[in-house]
C-alpha cells in the first residue's frame, strides 16, 4: 500500500514538475495580437505623457490628435480588461525598464476598474510578452489571481508551449510585423470604425447583465491610491480621466453606482493633482461603436474635451 502510494505521489510530482517546466516556454513566439503588439511597440525615448487604461483607453483616446492639441508627446498603453491589477503591474514594468518617466500619466477609470471583472488575465496574458517577462507565479505571490485560476493559467501556457515547441501555431510574421508598425504610427491607438447598432447590441446585452452581481472591490481601491502614491514618489503627476461608456453603468447595481461615483470623488483628496469627469453631453449612440466602446467619432469628441480639460486644469493650477 505504503509503495503504490509512494509511486502515485511521485508520477504525480514528475508530471507537475514537467507541466510546469514546459509552460515557461509560451512566449517563445508572439502571437498576432493587438494588445501585445502596442505594449511591444511602447518607445524607449521619453514621453510627456503615458496613458495606461483598458480598451477604453485606446479605443477612446487617439494620442496623436492628443499631441497636437497639447504639443506633448504621448502613447497609449491600452489592453483589454485592465483594471487596478493590470494598471500595476504595467506601471512597474514600466519604471524598471525606462531610464526617463513621463511628467504624466493618465489612468483611466470606469465601473469596471474597481469590479472583479476587470483583469483578465487569462484572455489576455499580456504579463508573458513584457520585457522582462513576467512569471504566472508572480500573479499569485501578489495576489492578482487565485489559485484555482493560477492552474488554469499554468494549462494555458503548457498547451501554449507545445504548440510553438512542435509548430503547431505557427505566427505569421509578416502580420505582426504590420500590427507592431501599425502601433507606433498610431501611438498605441485603436480607432474602432464600427458604427453603433441597435440589433447586435441587443444580442450583446445578455453577457453584461452578470454585473448586477458585482461589489465594488475596496482592495482594488486602496491598491489605486497606492499606485497613484508610487506615481507621486517616483516624480510623476497622476492623472484620473473617466471615458465615456455609454450605456455600461446601467448593467450594474445602483449600490455599485453610488459607491463608484463616491469614491471617484474621494480621489481628489488623495494623490491626484487632475480628476477630469466623463462630459455627459456625450451620452449618445452616435458616437459608440458597440455599448461601451467610442468609435473614431467619438474618439475624436472625446479626445480634443480631454485634451483642453487637461491644459485649463494645467493653467488653474499655476
Amino acid at each position: 500500500m505504503f509503495k503504490l502510494l509512494y509511486k502515485t505521489t511521485a508520477i504525480f510530482l514528475l508530471v507537475t514538475v514537467f507541466i510546469y517546466t514546459v509552460s515557461k516556454f509560451d512566449n517563445l513566439q508572439t502571437p498576432n495580437d493587438f494588445n501585445i503588439a502596442r505594449v511591444q511597440s511602447l518607445p524607449t525615448s521619453k514621453l510627456d505623457v503615458l496613458f495606461i487604461g483598458p480598451s477604453f483607453s485606446y479605443c477612446g483616446i487617439n494620442t496623436p490628435l492628443f499631441d497636437s492639441i497639447t504639443e506633448l508627446n504621448s502613447y497609449n498603453l491600452g489592453v483589454a480588461s485592465a483594471g487596478v491589477n493590470y494598471y500595476e503591474l504595467l506601471l512597474a514594468n514600466f519604471l524598471s525598464t525606462h531610464a526617463e518617466y513621463p511628467t504624466y500619466i493618465f489612468f483611466n477609470v470606469t465601473p469596471i476598474t474597481f469590479c472583479e471583472n476587470s483583469d483578465a488575465w487569462n484572455l489576455y496574458p499580456i504579463h508573458r510578452y513584457l520585457t522582462p517577462s513576467v512569471s504566472n507565479e508572480y500573479l499569485l505571490f501578489n495576489d492578482y489571481i487565485s489559485f484555482h485560476d493560477f492552474i488554469k493559467l499554468i494549462r494555458k501556457s503548457f498547451f501554449k508551449s507545445v504548440q510553438t515547441i512542435f509548430n503547431t501555431n505557427s505566427a505569421d510574421v509578416s502580420a505582426i510585423a504590420i500590427k507592431k508598425e501599425l502601433m507606433k504610427k498610431n501611438k498605441g491607438y485603436s480607432p474602432n470604425n464600427s458604427a453603433y447598432n441597435n440589433l447586435e447590441e441587443k444580442e450583446n446585452e445578455q453577457k453584461y447583465t452578470q454585473y448586477k452581481k458585482y461589489s465594488f472591490d475596496e482592495e482594488k481601491y486602496k491598491r489605486f491610491i497606492q499606485l497613484l502614491k508610487r506615481c507621486k514618489d517616483a516624480g510623476i503627476t497622476p492623472v484620473v480621466h473617466e471615458t465615456p461608456t455609454f450605456e455600461l453603468k446601467k448593467f450594474y447595481s445602483e449600490n455599485y453606482i453610488n459607491d463608484y461615483n463616491k469614491k471617484l470623488l474621494l480621489l481628489s483628496s488623495y494623490n491626484v493633482t487632475y480628476l477630469i469627469k466623463e462630459p455627459i453631453e456625450m451620452n449618445n449612440k452616435n458616437l459608440f461603436a458597440s455599448i461601451d466602446h467610442l468609435n473614431t467619432v467619438g474618439a475624436n469628441i472625446y479626445t480634443n474635451y480631454l485634451s483642453k480639460e487637461f491644459i485649463k486644469q494645467i493653467n488653474t493650477s499655476k
